[in-house]
Formats: structure tokens, sequence, C-alpha cells
């Protein structure tokens, strides 16, 4: 995804968080969590990652 680049409305925010050896990013709207994408080579989200 290095060359994607998108635009979000003004009520919107995206967050990014490296817990460990990989990423997640979060998108809100109005201050709740519509969407949350792993960035990373594990086949599935670590335990105890919220």
């Amino acid at each position: 995804m290095s060359s994607a680049c998108m635009r979000l409305p003004n009520e919107m925010s995206v967050s990014y968080r490296v817990p460990a050896d990989f990423g997640i990013y979060t998108v809100q709207s109005s201050g709740k969590n519509l969407l949350s994408v792993y960035v990373g080579s594990a086949p599935q989200l670590p335990t105890g990652v919220p």
C-alpha cells in the first residue's frame, strides 16, 4: 500500500499503532471505530491486542 492515497471526510480520522512487529490502522468517525486494518505477515492478529 505504499502507493495508496485517500482523502477522508472532515469528521473522520485515521490512526496508526505499532504494538510489536506489525501495524494497525484504525479509521474513526465521530469518535467511533469503523474499521481496523492489520498490516503484518502473521496469519492472524496476536492474542491480547485490541
